[in-house]
């Protein structure tokens, strides 16, 4: 952990750095780490931070703290050992920062699909199953796929991403989807009451 001292010593070159903002910025990174490691080599090791930030997380930290890039530079280089193996709640005067400067980067931790299609999700769902962050959020095949391109000797998928076992997919269970989940992946609308779903392909 930093102590003061060395924190003091090492944040002297940024002229006019408040406690409030340091608390602002320890929150506000805490809460997109997600999103900095899904710019990070997939060879990386999630359990040490970044040396980097990415540009929209640096760009955001700048206009929500109003810092320059290199106080952010800073700060991170400072803070991120701290930062990365604790985890800070986002206070309320917090989800307004999101709102002003996060969402044009889009960056909003406040609110995640329930629901997820992707092609290949059953090696998906094996990667991330031990993930924290999915476990509110429902991996499915999408329909075309899971009928003609996954076999059904493969028990994970058929046990964990055949999109008939989530009955909030269907409206009112009778077969009929909210979603064509084989359309491209793009915003659609949707009936009210479906679930908040995000389509994703490669092909």
């Amino acid at each position: 952990m930093v102590e003061l001292v060395c924190l003091g010593q090492a944040l002297s070159n940024i002229h006019g750095l408040s406690l409030e903002t340091i608390l602002t910025f320890v929150t506000l990174v805490s809460a997109v780490k997600e999103d900095m490691i899904l710019a990070q080599p997939a060879t990386y090791d999630v359990s040490t931070p970044p040396d980097f930030m990415p540009p929209s997380v640096s760009l955001f930290l700048g206009s929500a703290c109003s810092l320059t890039q290199d106080s952010v530079r800073i700060c991170w280089s400072t803070l991120k050992h701290d930062i990365w193996k604790d985890i800070f709640t986002l206070q309320h005067n917090t989800h307004s920062l999101f709102e002003q400067f996060g969402y044009p980067h889009g960056l909003n931790p406040l609110t995640r699909p329930s629901h997820i299609f992707y092609d290949n999700n059953c090696h998906l769902a094996q990667h991330v199953k031990d993930d924290p962050f999915f476990n509110d959020i429902s991996l499915s095949v999408d329909v075309f796929h899971f009928n003609c391109k996954h076999s059904k000797n493969d028990l994970f998928c058929q046990e964990n991403c055949n999109p008939m076992a989530f009955p909030e997919l269907t409206v009112d269970g009778d077969g009929k989807w909210y979603f064509n989940s084989s359309e491209p992946p793009y915003i659609r609308e949707v009936e009210e009451g479906a679930p908040e779903a995000v389509a994703v392909g490669v092909h």
